[in-house]
Order: C-alpha cells, then structure tokens, then sequence
C-alpha cells in the first residue's frame, strides 16, 4: 500500500493569472474567493489603490457573514501509553504543541491542539495512555489518566483510534481498555490509525492487521452494546475476549513519526467537519498556557536524557518568562534537585547533558511558537519543591489566569 507525504495546506490560487486577478464587483464576491485566495489578493495589490476600496468592501462583508461560514470538528484521539498520539497531532497542526518523547506517561492530562484551515477549524483533544486502575497505582498516576480519556470522547464529535503496529505481541489485538470506550461510546464515529507501519515488512501482515481489527475475522468481534443492557462486568469479558471493532468508519496507515500518511487524516476530517460557530479564536494554537508548554517541554526532554524516576522526582520552575511583541520567547527556568548527587548527574559531564537538553527544548518550542525562543536551565539544589510527577499549575509573569490560551503572536 502506497503511503502519501503529509498534505501541506497551501491551496493554488484559482483566480490569479498573469499577475493579476479575476474579481467581480458584488457584495458575493467573497463566497465567490477561496479564503486563501482572498488573503493572497490583500497581500498582492496592497499598494495598488484601484484595488484599496474592493479589499475594504471585502473586509466590511467578511466581518459580517463570517461566524455563518465556519465549520468545525472537535476530534478525541486515543490508544495505549507510547503509541504515538501527541505526535500525530504535532504532525497534522504543523507545530510541536504537545510534549513527546520516547518513555511512557510524557502527557500527564488531556490538551487541546487547534488547527485552521480556511473556513474549518480542527480540535484536537490529545489524552494521556489509557491506563487501569491497577496501574495507575503501581506508577502513582494522576487520576486524569483514568478519566481524561473518557471525557475527551464526552465532548468530541469523532474518535481517533491511534494502535501501535510496530509491537509484534499486541498488533493484532485492540486494547481491551480501548474496545470498552468504543463500546460505551459508540453512538460517536470513529476511524482506527494504525502507526508505525514503516516498520512492517511484509504488506500481507499489514493486510491480516487491518482485517483483524476491523472486526472482519471473528463473529464474537459482532457484538453490540446498547444503554445499561449490560454491565460492567459483562463488558469486561466481552472485550478482553475481542480483538477487533466491526463499526470503524475508515482505517489509515501512517507513520507519526515521519508523516506518511498523515496528510490523508487531515484531508478526512476536513470532509467531515459540520457548519458551525469555532469555539477558539483564530489566533490561538492551544488551550495550554505558556508556562504549561515549557514546563512539559523541558520535562520531556529530562525525560529522553535521564535514567529510570529521576525526571519524576525533578522540580521545574520558572523564574522568568517574558514573550516579546515580536512573538520570541525568553525563558529561565529552574531545575531543583533533591542533593549534589542528583544535581551532577543533570548537568552530566562538564555540563554537557544539561546544554544538550536546553538545544533540543529551544528546538521544539521554536517549532511550537513559529519563532526565536531562547532558553537558560538552571540545575540547583532546593530542600522543598513540588516533583513532577504531580500535574500542577504554575503562575505566569503578568498572567495570573492559569486557563490562558496560547496565541499565535504571528497572527
């Protein structure tokens, strides 16, 4: 199966020709104008005054009609601890918004991530790994890891079920944590995302997969759940017998990691997306705050350079944090240590692991801004200081809401 290159969202201009452009002098003009185009003509003919008073008019009837074009979709992605859903969203809305790395449990708690494209914004609801109760308690999870999934689901239009390939012992098989969402849920749409299948040699074992998980190989995977006809317990047995679900609307295979594929899930939710008042500015990229994005960035990355617990049992905090009318971002940010032992052994040798993570953090988050970020790690010993492992708020300089939204200075 021919995997395609991500779908890049710049849309030919129809109209334009020969340095100029076909309009009509009418107050349906802008219906008539791809909205890209529309931004394009702005740009093009801004110092052409034959054209100032048609961009005005235009302007005038954009602003008046344009909650009447907006479409929208809110889209819950789930999957087991690791399988690759915040990188999937990072890839779609073409910035690093949401923390990765290679250890499990990166993201603590459900983030939204927003993508525009034309007259369509994509709410993407990001969720921590689908965890039982059993294992919340062995690793000391946040409740969030048992509930945020489930209320994602609550308030989305379409789930997206993400399912790792690359594990040769669970490729076959849909979580049985997963399958009981979809049961509970399954007046909800959803499509199955197979990932990682770069990994897989032969396409007859892609093939088997997909034949498996969509239900389309056993009669028990058939079953139907409607209301409180059944209970918990009933359904537990149920899943855990079942491999697949016979109800996905569509089936994608990508790889996150590279973005094949990934433009094919973008074109697709644009298709299904309903008319509809957006929810977020369009200026704004995430519903997390600035200092949540940097905090989990730079724990990421603690988490890909150090051993074992050690990045849970880290405090980081931010001294200082000014973002610039420019959209660049500085930032000094502490990272308290319990003793001199622990302290060592962030810095690394000579500092140098303490530098190669301060690079990579200023990388992503370049990527998640779109602009200069410049970042200062400072490893000290502190007596008494909140760890990581617990999913905290921390207050901003001049910014005491901790629900701000994150804007997109560009904007």
């Amino acid at each position: 199966m021919n995997l395609r290159q991500p779908f890049k969202n710049h849309m030919a201009c129809p109209n334009v020709a020969n340095g100029s452009m076909i309009i009509q002098n009418s107050a349906s003009t802008l219906n008539q104008l791809n909205l890209q185009s529309y931004n394009f003509a702005k740009k093009f003919f801004k110092n052409d005054i034959h054209y100032t008073k048609f961009l005005n008019n235009v302007d005038e009837y954009s602003n008046s009609t344009s909650e009447s074009l907006q479409k929208i979709l809110k889209i819950a992605i789930i999957g087991v601890p690791n399988s690759g859903k915040s990188t999937l969203i990072n890839q779609i809305v073409g910035r690093n918004v949401l923390a990765i790395s290679k250890k499990v449990h990166t993201t603590r708690c459900h983030a939204r991530a927003v993508l525009i494209c034309d007259n369509t914004q994509l709410i993407f609801v990001d969720t921590p790994g689908l965890v039982t109760v059993k294992e919340s308690v062995k690793h000391h999870l946040e409740r969030s890891f048992l509930t945020d999934s489930e209320e994602a689901i609550k308030e989305s239009d379409l789930i997206g079920v993400l399912h790792d390939v690359s594990n040769k012992y669970t490729m076959y098989k849909l979580d049985p944590k997963v399958l009981r969402l979809l049961y509970l849920y399954q007046n909800k749409p959803s499509f199955l995302i197979l990932n990682k299948v770069d990994t897989m040699k032969s396409k007859r074992e892609l093939l088997d997969c997909v034949r498996i998980l969509t239900g389309q190989s056993n009669e028990r995977d058939q079953h139907s759940y409607h209301g409180n006809s059944i209970t918990e317990a009933e359904l537990q047995d149920i899943v855990n017998e079942q491999s697949g679900w016979p109800h996905f609307k569509d089936v994608f295979m990508i790889s996150a990691l590279t973005g094949d594929g990934v433009g094919d899930i973008q074109l697709y939710l644009m298709k299904f997306a309903k008319y509809g008042k957006w929810i977020f500015p369009s200026s704004v990229f995430t519903d997390q705050n600035e200092v949540t994005v940097i905090r989990n960035c730079v724990f990421s990355k603690l988490l890909d350079y150090l051993p074992n617990v050690i990045p849970y049992n880290l405090g980081i905090e931010i001294e200082y944090m000014n973002i610039a009318s420019d959209g660049s971002v500085i930032a000094i940010i502490l990272i308290n240590t319990k003793n001199e032992r622990i302290k060592n052994m962030v810095l690394g040798k000579g500092g140098s692991t303490i530098r190669k993570i301060a690079t990579e953090v200023e990388q992503s988050l370049r990527t998640c801004y779109l602009n200069d970020v410049r970042i200062k790690l400072v490893v000290q010993e502190k007596a008494n200081f909140k760890q990581n492992n617990k999913n905290d708020h921390f207050k901003q300089n001049n910014k005491n809401d901790p629900n701000a939204l994150i804007f997109d200075q560009l904007g």
